[in-house]
């Protein structure tokens, strides 16, 4: 018998989005303990459109933000 063994690795991703909407400050916030994983999760943000900004009082504001991901292989 031959069995399937799925393996996840998480990671998450912290930056920053400036007032502008563009993305700074990308970090590995938890690596999946693969440094190829967390390189390619941080390239994947840096690749993002730029955001809609937050706002605070109606103003633009910076917003920290963190987005888990998940990378599975089976």
């Amino acid at each position: 018998l031959l069995y399937k063994f799925q393996v996840f690795y998480a990671v998450k991703i912290q930056f920053v989005i400036n007032e502008d909407g563009s993305i700074e400050q990308i970090k590995v916030a938890k690596s999946s303990g693969n440094p190829n994983l967390d390189a390619a999760a941080v390239k994947l943000v840096r690749s993002l459109p730029k955001y809609k900004p937050g706002k605070q009082n109606g103003v633009a504001d910076r917003v920290l933000c963190m987005i888990p991901m998940g990378f599975q292989r089976e």
